[in-house]
């Protein structure tokens, strides 16, 4: 009988330590302003709905999960924004 037990160490991805250990390791403490996925989407200009989908498919800001709540790190919204193409002109490609 084969039996399951949890991982030694807990995935770093989703955990709010892991959040707080990142946003240290970057500088800023650990006092990151985080925002809710509506706060966030007011931010960004977008409907919570479509933010929601762009975390589906990998597409938008990268984010953090505690437990059932979704939170999205300030500087990781600024990179997002400063990543996105600028144009001059409806008339210019993507």
């Amino acid at each position: 009988m084969r039996r399951w037990s949890l991982p030694e160490e807990p995935s770093r991805k989703w955990s709010l330590r892991n959040c707080k250990r990142q946003a240290k390791e970057r500088g800023h403490g650990i006092m990151v302003k985080n925002y809710t996925t509506q706060q966030a989407a007011e931010l960004i200009g977008i409907k919570p709905s479509t933010l929601e989908v762009y975390r589906v498919y990998g597409k938008g800001p990268r984010f953090c999960r505690v437990g059932r709540k979704v939170l999205y790190p300030e500087d990781e919204l600024q990179a997002y924004l400063d990543g996105l193409k600028r144009f001059q002109s409806t008339s210019e490609k993507a």
